[in-house]
């Protein structure tokens, strides 16, 4: 199964509140942190123990990883190969390149659970590739950016114009 979810403009419920996409969400007690790389549930329960993430990763206690600021030009978390229960919350993800990169990465990983994320992406906001993964209060908005120049903008509206004008 391949789910990929894209965003323009959308609105979520972000904590509880609904929140519009042209909007930035106050965000407090939030650390900002290096993109996160998870291959396998050795090296998930190894970065639990150096980021000092909760849980032991059964189903009534999934290790959580919570209240990151996370900028990245590739992928903000990845999770691959990974049978733990893990839960992503309370994240802000901002993808800085234009193509290429993910907030999220699920990549043939089961029992993941993400709640009240906020991404910021130009290309993938989430992509799941054959796992088992329950989100909600999802914000994710679209940031592509115009690759036209300044000077093709304004020349394009000038015709405008001047089409107006004759016609």
């Amino acid at each position: 199964m391949l789910v990929v979810i894209l965003a323009s403009s959308l609105s979520f419920g972000v904590g509880g509140v609904l929140v519009d996409s042209d909007k930035s969400i106050a965000l407090l007690s939030y650390d900002s942190h290096e993109s996160i790389s998870i291959n396998g549930n050795d090296d998930l329960i190894s970065q639990k123990s150096s980021n000092n993430w909760t849980g032991s990763g059964l189903e009534g206690d999934p290790i959580v990883i919570s209240n990151y600021i996370i900028e990245s030009q590739l992928n903000c978390i990845s999770i691959t190969n990974v049978t733990l229960y893990f839960r992503i919350e309370s994240c802000e993800l901002t993808i800085s390149d234009y193509i290429g990169g993910h907030g999220i990465s699920i990549v043939t990983s089961e029992n993941g659970y993400i709640f009240d994320c906020y991404i910021h992406m130009k290309y993938y906001g989430i992509f799941i590739f054959s796992g088992g993964v329950v989100f909600s209060g999802m914000m994710i908005r679209f940031r592509y950016q115009n690759r036209r120049s300044k000077k093709q903008i304004l020349k394009e509206r000038r015709r405008k114009l001047q089409k107006r004008k004759r016609g």
